[in-house]
């Protein structure tokens, strides 16, 4: 609720199964971003960082 980053896992793969592994957070998260692989560590995204992002 304060988009704040909650969790980054780096580097998921789409799942082309029937079963699929699931992500989870440690803590309740309420958006989920998906940005392109290596792009987390390309803009320096840390735990804690506040996100900027409107609603549409």
């Amino acid at each position: 609720k304060n988009k704040e980053v909650v969790y980054i896992a780096k580097n998921v793969q789409p799942c082309k199964s029937v079963i699929c592994p699931s992500v989870s957070p440690d803590r309740p998260a309420l958006y989920v971003l998906e940005i392109n692989g290596g792009k987390a560590d390309e803009i320096g995204l840390k735990i804690g960082n506040k996100a900027e992002f409107e609603l549409r």
